[in-house]
Order: C-alpha cells, then structure tokens, then sequence
C-alpha cells in the first residue's frame, strides 16, 4: 500500500528499472505464464554480480528464478551456466534444477531455472560430497580424456587468461605457468567437466540421501553452475570445496587455506583414482586457478581480493614443504 501511494519514493533504496518491459514480457512468452510477476532483491552492483528475479505466478506459486548476465564477465557467467545445466538431466547421484529457458533478452544473457522441490535441506558442515558424485559432474560432457597437463587445453585456457591481465601481474603468473608445466606437465591426468564453484552454500541434499554423501536412493542438489567449465583436471572440485571450507568458513588466509585443500582433499582424490604425482599436479594447478580466477575478476572491475596477495612460490609448493621450484622467488 506504501509503494502504490508512493512511500517508497521517499525511503533511502537503491533502485532498479527495467526499462520498457521487454524482458519481463520475454519472460512471459518464454514460460508461457502470461500473468507472470517477479520479486528480486537489490544490493551494489559489481563486475561479478548477477542479479536473479524470483518468478511467480499472481497467486503466489513460485514458477522459477531467472539470473541475469549484463556485462561480459555475466554475459559469459551466465551462459556457461545454462549449457551445464543441460547436461544434467538424467544423472544418477546428481540433480540440479530445471533449465526452464535460456537467451537472450535486448542486452542481457538470461538463464531459467525451476524451483528445487521443497523437500530438500542444506548440507550440514560434516557432509562431504562422495567420490561417484565428482566424478559424475566430471563425465557430464561424456568420457574422461586422459592426457599429459601440459598438453591439455586447460592448460592452454590459463595460459590466453593470462595473456589478459596487465603487468606486472600477467607477467608473474605466465612464470607460474611455466614451472607448473616444467614441474608437472608431463603428468598424465583425466579431464572432464567441473562445477567451478563446489561449495556447500550451493548444494542440498534429498532426505534420503546418507549423511556420508555415498550414493543412495536420494540425490545431491547442486546449483550455481556459472563457473563450471570443461575440460578441467579430474579433482578440481574436491579441492575447491576444501579450499572454500578453510577460507571462507574458517577464516584461514587464503595461502594457508590452499596448503589446507591439498591435505584434506587426498582422500576423496585417492578416491578418484589419483596417486601422488597426480595429486601433487592437480593441487598446483588448482593454486593458480584460484588465483588466476581472481585476477580475472580484478582486470574486469572487481575489488580486489586476499588471494591476489598469495605468493607466486606458494602456487607450486610441494605439499607438507619442500624446495622452491626454479625461477620462482
């Protein structure tokens, strides 16, 4: 009743407009709910930031959440999330919501998803998602290809992400590069497709799922797939969610959560499949992801973030210690 008089006008709001209306009459088309509604809430913008409407029918009915890409960091974000979310229909410990559609709308990059079933509850901190369930997502484009890293094209990926940034942080990281493929390239590794952004925040589980996270009659709920890619290294997820639980959970520095990630992750990568060359490469080359990822972010307007600060040396330390790879002081 406030809005309607005019109230609103006087609150001190950030505020949003959506132009002439194409896109909610897009939505409308798309989803063939011609008394669709929207609801969405409002913070500062950023390079990264994706803003999502939480879509309803006029009585209230939850039809689905549509996130918006307007900038060519979101553009790709989001885009990169609806070509995943096509692969995920008909996984056996896996689901994820619904692409209901996906386009483009005027400017922006629009991704559809359903609603989760009401059912599902958020992961509890000692749920830990079991081996078959990564290495589900990794075979969602279809088979592993097993192929040396400094062969790879993730390494060739890093190496154009690189060739982005400005000096001197291009120039540090393209060293990196060079000792990780010198010191690891000849490491043989699976590739496959990973989620990007592995983290508890982003999943549920079905009730009847087991807490251990095996394979049950239940499933995974995961969402928030705009950071997934293929290929990448077989394991990459299973050391993101550490990475994630240590620095963002518990508050460790973002050099000493890296270090923290390759020790609590060897058993879901042994798991795997991997022995302890392929540990050790995976576990570097997911060190300058991080990294990189968050140089990425910073070229493109972002605010700089902890990780940026974390040591070239450190990138490719050994796990537990050991010498300074050559070039790299």
């Amino acid at each position: 009743a406030g809005g309607r008089a005019g109230a609103l006008s006087l609150l001190p709001v950030p505020r949003a407009a959506i132009g002439d209306g194409a896109l909610v009459a897009w939505l409308r088309e798309r989803l063939d709910e011609p008394a669709l509604v929207f609801a969405c809430g409002l913070r500062r913008s950023g390079a990264f930031a994706t803003p999502v409407l939480q879509l309803f029918r006029p009585d209230g009915t939850a039809v689905g959440y549509a996130k918006l890409g307007w900038d060519p960091v979101t553009r790709t974000q989001v885009a990169a999330e609806a070509a995943a979310l096509v692969r995920t229909v008909g996984l056996a410990t896996l689901r994820a919501p619904r692409l209901l559609a996906a386009g483009t709308s005027d400017d922006l990059e629009v991704c559809v998803t359903a609603p989760m079933p009401p059912r599902v509850q958020r992961l509890s901190a000692d749920f830990v998602p079991s081996a078959a369930v990564l290495r589900e997502v990794a075979c969602l484009d279809g088979a592993l290809e097993r192929t040396a890293l400094g062969a790879s094209v993730a390494v060739a990926r890093a190496r154009a992400a690189i060739g982005s940034l400005p000096d001197p942080v291009a120039g540090e990281l393209d060293s990196v590069l060079d000792e990780l493929v010198e010191t690891h390239g000849a490491t043989e590794l699976e590739f496959g497709r990973w989620h990007g952004d592995w983290v508890p925040w982003n999943m549920a589980r079905d009730p009847e799922m087991p807490r251990s996270g095996t394979p049950g009659s239940g499933a995974l709920w995961v969402w928030d797939w705009e950071y997934s890619r293929s290929p990448a290294p077989l394991g990459f997820d299973a050391l993101h969610w550490h990475y994630q639980l240590a620095h963002v959970v518990a508050g460790r520095a973002a050099a000493d959560a890296m270090l923290d990630a390759a020790r609590a992750a060897r058993g879901r990568l042994e798991e795997l499949g991997l022995d302890d060359a392929a540990i050790a490469a995976i576990a570097a080359a997911h060190r300058l992801e991080v990294r990189l990822r968050a140089e990425v972010a910073v070229a493109a307007g972002a605010a700089r973030e902890p990780v940026c600060d974390v040591p070239a040396a450190l990138l490719l330390r050994p796990e537990g210690g050991g010498r300074v790879p050559r070039g790299i002081r």
